[in-house]
């Protein structure tokens, strides 16, 4: 069936442009539709392309595949409710797969201890009492990502995984690899209810489950940072697919996404159409994302579309102190956004905020989980204590990994010294980690954020905290395009000026 790649540049509408196509092909009367709907050339562009190309005799039914769950309620009040048999049922890809699990099973619990219990069933021990516990620990995190890259067991995937992926660093391959995880992927394909399933597997399992589409078209928001077990779902999920995304803004292959996804989206779409008149960014940053992208690292298979911009005035752009910033902000509460490469340089900030009094809150839940869990595996009663054995965890977690992967190591251990050096104890950090990062009650304050997790954010005054954005440690053209793109990406948040912070 026919299937539609949307090449959507920042700030182009692309919600409202997706979001309105099934209201699009309901709408009886299209020139009235198009009246009451502003629309440019591109959007109205694609709506037609959808209803002359997919022709489906009923009432269709969608799946908005929304790239994260914070953006599932901000969509559902943009597209027709979802009532069997026809809607738009929004979800997340891993919501719409369990969704399918639940269908046939019931209620599920996620539990990420489940390989757990698997390699107790295997050895019929406990596993916490077992010597060579390491050993199946690592075989299970490396399960974890080779199901997400569709990839099978073997030590040429090991590796890769492990230079790919920092929460690998720690983890072995070891003799018994191959056979640990193969065995226990193989048992993992039965659900049993009492253990429940893990995360992944609720893309990974309901691949498995899904024989024929159960939606007749699927929307895929932010489709160039699709892992390969994702893209695999949607394709059986949807009988048409249209893909919304930006390979320029492929930002998440750390995270499990495919480099390449774009390029194989494009390989099973019919066309590919436009999204690039900037509605966000003024004219000279504008310029200034086309300059990047057209020096592109991986060229382009396909001619490149550059952003247009409708803003005709121009943007500051200048270079600050680090001092400046901080007298400056008060007056741009609302509309500041302060964005990083690192985690540990915006806790700094955002500390030295909290001492002035200036409300502020970071952005990145999971990275707190994965602080307070870096704490706890050290089991240290003081901070001299945690200090100590956070030099010995950097030591040993650096050894034999890439570069880029010991960047990412290091630059989380310093987060927690920052947070450390305003602490008295040790379990004064978790309580820090929440104030920090739980966004504040009041409307009125600065939210800080890394490159990744400023995508979908705009503000009419953007701070890029102490550049260069790309990374030096990035190895292969993929790596560095991804840095490019994220160059790309931090830029293009700004609705009016930019701002390059620098150490006093």
């Amino acid at each position: 069936m026919p299937n539609l790649a949307v090449n959507a540049g920042p700030g182009t509408g692309k919600t409202y442009s997706a979001t309105s196509i099934p209201k699009y092909l309901r709408a009886t009367n299209k020139e009235a539709f198009l009246s009451n709907h502003p629309n440019t050339e591109e959007q109205r562009a694609i709506w037609e392309w959808v209803e002359q190309n997919i022709k489906i005799e009923k009432i269709p039914t969608f799946l908005y595949a929304a790239y994260n769950a914070d953006m599932v309620p901000e969509v559902q009040p943009m597209v027709p409710p979802f009532k069997q048999p026809y809607g738009v049922d929004v979800r997340t890809i891993h919501g719409a797969g369990y969704k399918i699990l639940n269908s046939k099973y019931g209620y599920l619990k996620i539990n990420q201890n489940r390989g757990t219990h698997i390699v107790e069933k295997i050895t019929g021990k406990n596993f916490f009492q077992m010597k060579d516990r390491f050993q199946w620990l690592s075989s299970l995190r490396f399960i974890e990502k080779l199901k997400d890259e569709c990839l099978p067991p073997t030590p040429e995937n090991f590796q890769a995984m492990k230079d790919k992926y920092d929460g690998l660093a720690n983890m072995i391959i070891h003799s018994d690899s191959v056979a640990q995880c193969t065995e226990i992927i193989k048992m993992m394909g039965t659900i049993d209810r009492s253990i429940g399933i893990e995360y992944i597997d609720q893309v990974w399992l309901a691949m498995f489950l899904c024989k024929k589409p159960i939606y007749d078209i699927g929307i895929i928001d932010e489709a160039q940072d699709l892992s390969p077990a994702r893209l695999l779902l949607v394709q059986r999920m949807c009988a048409n697919l249209i893909f919304v995304g930006d390979p320029d803004q492929a930002i998440n292959a750390f995270a499990g996404a495919d480099p390449h996804a774009f390029d194989k989206i494009r390989s099973i779409c019919h066309a590919e159409l436009p999204l690039k008149v900037s509605f966000r960014n003024p004219p000279n940053i504008v310029e200034k994302a086309n300059n990047l992208m057209l020096k592109r690292i991986i060229p382009d298979k396909k001619k490149r579309v550059l952003l247009k911009g409708v803003k005709t005035e121009k943007g500051e752009e200048k270079q600050i102190t680090y001092n400046t910033l901080l007298k400056e902000l008060p007056d741009t509460l609302s509309s500041a956004l302060i964005i990083c490469r690192y985690n540990a340089p915006l806790i700094s900030c955002a500390l030295k905020l909290f001492k002035e009094k200036i409300p502020c809150t970071i952005l990145g839940k999971s990275l707190v989980t994965e602080l307070k869990n870096m704490v706890n595996g050290r089991k240290a009663s003081t901070l001299a204590e945690l200090d100590h054995k956070l030099d010995a965890y950097e030591e040993f977690s650096c050894k034999a990994v890439p570069a880029h992967i010991q960047e990412v190591i290091k630059d989380k251990i310093t987060c927690i010294r920052q947070v450390m050096s305003v602490c008295e104890e040790v379990d004064d950090i978790p309580e820090m980690l929440k104030t920090m990062f739980t966004p504040s009650k009041d409307e009125q304050h600065i939210q800080l954020c890394t490159g990744h997790k400023s995508k979908g954010k705009e503000r009419e005054n953007v701070f890029i905290l102490f550049p260069p954005i790309e990374s030096k440690h990035a190895r292969t053209d993929e790596q560095r395009q991804q840095e490019q793109n994220l160059h790309y990406v931090m830029i293009t948040r700004t609705k009016k000026n930019l701002y390059w912070i620098h150490p006093a």
